[in-house]
């Protein structure tokens, strides 16, 4: 499953850890969660949560990817999030200019590759 590094990274500055791992969680409670972050975090709870739930003889494999902001290739023509907000730095559109931030990016083909480690590797 496809998730966001928003379900287990947004934190609290103050509170992070020096790496995240399979143990974290953002806190759908933290005053300045943005609903994107929550609504990512409470559809991947919601997956494990169901995983948990079934027989452990109907209990399939689950694994779930968490990545960044992803960029690459696209195989549709159609305005898509990530595109859209390389476009925007891209053309210089942001409201109030180019910020100074950075931004953690993913490409698209290691998503993939990710996502076949999973299906390959029993450990995932």
């Amino acid at each position: 499953m496809t998730s966001s590094i928003a379900s287990i990274a947004s934190v609290d500055p103050a509170n992070a850890p020096d790496h995240f791992d399979e143990s974290h969680w953002t806190d759908t409670n933290w005053a300045n969660l943005g609903a994107y972050e929550k609504s990512k975090t409470l559809a991947e709870r919601a997956a494990w949560d169901f995983h948990k739930s079934l027989p452990e003889e109907e209990r399939f494999g689950l694994s779930v990817v968490n990545p960044a902001l992803v960029v690459g290739p696209t195989l549709i023509k159609t305005e898509f999030a990530s595109g859209k907000i390389i476009n925007l730095f891209m053309n210089n559109q942001l409201p109030g200019g180019i910020p100074r931030l950075s931004i953690d990016l993913v490409d698209v083909r290691e998503v993939a590759q990710a996502h076949i480690n999973c299906i390959e590797k029993d450990e995932a």
